[in-house]
């Protein structure tokens, strides 16, 4: 894992907001969800906490605030906090917590968003 480098996958999120907007569409068009999972979650501790961990700031802190000012949903799944023994303190204000990587995606998915896989 590259601990000091922002996350390609939220960068990758942060691109397709910023391209609907770059063609035109109005930010109230756009209702983006981003579902965390797995070992992927250490880019959505809390600063305190990666720090913690990995002796540095948390490279994606920026780019999370980012998200939660223009309303784009960034969910962890609760198995994978379970299993990497993640309580709730520890994960970046803002970020929502979810069942499951299944729950979170398929309740997504009934209220009408459309699934990419990164």
């Amino acid at each position: 894992m590259k601990t000091k480098k922002v996350s390609d996958d939220l960068d990758y999120a942060a691109r397709m907001y910023n391209l609907h907007i770059y063609a035109g569409v109005p930010k109230e068009n756009i209702d983006l969800a981003f579902v965390v999972f797995s070992g992927s979650t250490s880019i959505i501790l809390s600063n305190e906490e990666y720090k913690k961990r990995f002796g540095v700031e948390n490279p994606n802190r920026e780019l999370l605030d980012e998200f939660k000012k223009h309303g784009v949903r960034v969910i962890v799944c609760g198995q994978s906090m379970m299993k990497q023994r993640l309580d709730p303190a520890m994960i970046y204000p803002g970020v929502e917590m979810a069942v499951s990587r299944f729950t979170a995606t398929t309740d997504l998915m009934n209220k009408g968003y459309l699934l990419f896989s990164l």
